[in-house]
C-alpha cells in the first residue's frame, strides 16, 4: 500500500469513528431532555415521602442530566442539605450538587454571567 492509500484510508477511518461519536453525544442528549420531567417529577414526590433510596437515585440522575435548570438543582442541594447530617450518605451527592451549580452559575467570557439561567450544552 502507498504512504497516500494509508493516509486517506486512516482519515475516513477516524472520520467514521468521530461521526458515530457525536451521533452517540446527539442520542444521550436527546435522551436526557426526554427523561428529565419524569426524573423530576419523581424526586419530588421521594422528598414529599422522605423516600431516601428515591431522593438519593433520582437527585443523582438529575444531577446529570445536561438539561436540569438552576432552579431545580437549587431545590435538589435544599433537599440534600437538610438530611446530609442524618444520613452521611448524602454528603458525596451534595459536593457533586455544589460543584454542579458552581458550574452553572460561572461567568462565561462570551456572554458575560449566566445570572443563573439555564445553560445550553
Amino acid at each position: 500500500m502507498s504512504p497516500i492509500s494509508i493516509i486517506v484510508t486512516s482519515f475516513i477511518i477516524m472520520s467514521v469513528f468521530a461521526l458515530l461519536f457525536q451521533y452517540y453525544i446527539w442520542k444521550s442528549c436527546k435522551a436526557d431532555k426526554m427523561i428529565i420531567e419524569e426524573h423530576w417529577q419523581k424526586f419530588l414526590k421521594a422528598d414529599l415521602k422522605n423516600n431516601i433510596e428515591g431522593i438519593k437515585t433520582y437527585a443523582d440522575k438529575l444531577v446529570w442530566n445536561k438539561h436540569i435548570e438552576t432552579e431545580q438543582l437549587n431545590i435538589i442541594m435544599e433537599a440534600i442539605n437538610s438530611r446530609v447530617e442524618k444520613y452521611p450518605e448524602f454528603e458525596k451527592l451534595s459536593n457533586v450538587i455544589f460543584n454542579k451549580n458552581r458550574h452553572l452559575d460561572r461567568p462565561l467570557p462570551y456572554s458575560g454571567s449566566s445570572g443563573g439561567k439555564k445553560q445550553s450544552w
